[in-house]
């Protein structure tokens, strides 16, 4: 492979992600060409919350067709197709794009089909690939049913959506979540004393920072969905978020760190091997969106901010 650069996060901030393919070297006048032939693989949550869902989907469905891209499903993705196709309510973070699928139905069609059909997970010879975790028992639970055929590399799990088999129906973390949701989502342990997070609902349960676990030294893997900020020299230089999503400290950890971080940088990685490109703890606290990648061989982290009402740079 000539070189991958594999990009977390965007939810609809198309600036942003134009702004960090041009520092990476691809040609927006020429579909996002690289002189190189590098690849790019990217971790899903496409849509919402950002001014550009459609057109964000739209353009990485291009670069997938054109043999330039792969891209895993996130839990934004894997939520609006469930609500596309009868299976579950819609979802509050869905509510604006789902009010763009009806206004636009013709455009999203084919996006919503292809969403449908997104791997859960990739492996690469220098890392294994997904949105959110890596959970063991979940994937020897899905690889009957969902495991890859020869030949279908480096998708390595398919869509929970795919035809082929039929999906375990037991769940196996605490009898809620399905295996496939897990690796999606991430999952939840029980706290000792309830807290409110960051919208005032009191939790009794948080969202695992299972990057922390010494358990989880395995192979190198990349992974979004964890609302992270790229490192600051000198302030954070770990390469996942310290404390679990939703957590008030999160919150305050985005809010002191975040204007820190430069408009566009790059980190090296060094011997890391959990290593989450979810940078939107600058887009929640600030009026910058800000998309991430993991380079390779280069074994760098890099990023670009953009104004967050932009839909579009030239």
């Amino acid at each position: 492979m000539a070189g991958t650069d594999i990009i977390g996060d965007i939810h609809g901030n198309l600036a942003a992600l134009q702004r960090l393919l041009a520092s990476l070297g691809y040609d927006g006048s020429d579909a996002y060409r690289h002189p190189q032939a590098r690849s790019l693989v990217f971790l899903g949550d496409l849509v919402d919350r950002g001014p550009a869902s459609l057109e964000v989907a739209e353009l990485v469905l291009d670069l997938t067709r054109r043999g330039r891209a792969v891209c895993v499903m996130g839990n934004h993705e894997y939520n609006l197709v469930r609500w596309r196709r009868g299976e579950g309510p819609p979802k509050q973070s869905n509510g604006p794009t789902i009010a763009d699928v009806e206004a636009r139905p013709d455009r999203w069609a084919p996006v919503l089909t292809w969403m449908a059909s997104l791997p859960l997970s990739v492996r690469l010879p220098f890392a294994r690939v997904l949105h959110a975790v890596w959970h063991p028992a979940c994937a020897d639970a899905l690889r009957g049913p969902l495991g890859a055929w020869p030949g279908e590399e480096p998708v390595e799990l398919l869509s929970p959506f795919a035809p082929r088999g039929r999906l375990p129906l037991e769940a196996l973390t605490d009898g809620v979540d399905l295996p496939h949701e897990i690796l999606i989502k991430g999952y939840e342990r029980r706290v000792a004393t309830p807290f409110l997070d960051n919208d005032g609902k009191l939790r009794d349960a948080i969202r695992v920072t299972w990057w922390a676990d010494e358990m989880w030294a395995q192979p190198r893997t990349v992974f979004g969905h964890y609302w992270n900020i790229p490192p600051v020299a000198g302030e954070h230089e770990a390469l996942a978020p310290p404390f679990a999503s939703g957590h008030p400290d999160l919150r305050n950890w985005h809010t002191r760190l975040a204007g820190l971080v430069p408009d566009e940088g790059r980190y090296p990685v060094g011997r890391e091997r959990r290593i989450c490109v979810d940078y939107n703890g600058v887009t929640l606290v600030s009026e910058r969106a800000c998309v991430g990648a993991y380079r390779w061989p280069e074994n760098e982290v890099a990023w670009a901010c953009a104004p967050k009402s932009s839909a579009s740079v030239r």
